[in-house]
């Protein structure tokens, strides 16, 4: 079965189990959040009309409202994208050419070996190379003498930097230490003795005031996607369906991007702040004790991930 007769199949199985609901298209979309037309599609085995993150958090929803398994739904999905192999470009040899290929195979002369050479005995070295190898490492004995006399400037110069060093930062200070040593003391007298106040440590400290958390709620009323910043660092990303709700904690303010702006409600501390935005509209905004506010994506944290000089 090719992958677009997986894509029938699977809308087929999703009408049939609506129809044993006894629910009609419009019902379903009430209940799922999820246009007519997106459903139709879905069950006429299209699947292109969204991107595939979309697709399949519809198919999750639709899923749990008929009663079937999202996860079998999924993976037959996934399942639908699968190619065929094409097989019709492999044929069999034909008879007549695979008898023609042995002939020439017991046609083809025998190649004979050679027999291999022996090998020649190793001759002694002549004396001429003998000596020639002993002025070789006489030579390499006097190279190796010039570099050591070349160099030699450099090891004495290293070794006076050495000694220099040691001089000034051990020498030097030990004897001006003998020295002060060797001083004589002067008595204080009593009455050149200074009275110090001291200020007590917790009266010069400043105690800083208790920052509460802050608590972000979100109650998804359509399918959307949603990322979100907080504590300065913490970043987090997800597709939420309809129902779904979620919690956030920081001190510090929260920085949302949302990709359906209608699809979302936010409570701040019990207290509802309503939608962010309109329907089908990205939007950046960051909340605080004040409520919320759109920004441009300058002003997002690096933890966003986002760039650029427009909303």
């Amino acid at each position: 079965m090719n992958g677009k007769n997986k894509k029938l199949e699977l809308g087929r199985e999703i009408a049939e189990q609506r129809e044993t609901k006894e629910l009609s298209v419009q019902q379903l979309s009430e209940m799922t959040k999820i246009a007519v037309k997106n459903i139709e599609n879905i069950e006429n085995g299209i699947f292109d009309f969204l991107p595939s993150a979309y697709v399949k958090a519809y198919l999750s929803a639709i899923s749990v409202e008929l009663g079937l398994d999202p996860g079998v739904i999924l993976r037959k999905y996934k399942a639908s994208y699968v190619r065929d192999v094409d097989t019709s470009s492999f044929e069999e040899l034909k008879p007549a050419e695979k008898n023609k290929k042995h002939v020439e195979k017991q046609s083809a002369p025998l190649k004979v070996k050679e027999p291999k050479k022996p090998k020649e005995p190793k001759k002694p070295k002549e004396p001429d190379k003998i000596k020639q190898e002993s002025d070789t490492s006489t030579n390499w004995f006097e190279e190796f003498w010039l570099i050591i006399r070349f160099y030699s400037v450099f090891i004495f110069g290293a070794l006076f930097v050495v000694v220099a060093l040691i001089i000034v930062f051990w020498v030097l200070p030990g004897l001006k230490d003998k020295k002060a040593q060797n001083l004589p003391v002067t008595p204080v007298q009593p009455d050149s003795l200074v009275m110090q106040t001291t200020v007590p440590i917790a009266d010069s400290l400043q105690l800083e005031p208790d920052i509460k958390n802050m608590e972000l709620k979100i109650t998804v009323t359509d399918t959307n996607w949603i990322r979100i910043v907080y504590d300065d660092s913490i970043a987090e990303e997800a597709i939420y369906v309809p129902g779904d709700e979620k919690t956030w904690q920081s001190k510090e303010p929260f920085y949302l991007r949302i990709g359906n702006a209608s699809g979302v409600q936010l409570t701040l501390d019990g207290k509802d702040l309503g939608s962010p935005g309109r329907p089908g509209r990205i939007t950046n905004i960051i909340v605080d004790e004040q409520g919320f506010k759109n920004i441009l994506k300058t002003e997002f944290p690096q933890a966003m991930g986002v760039g650029g000089t427009t909303q």
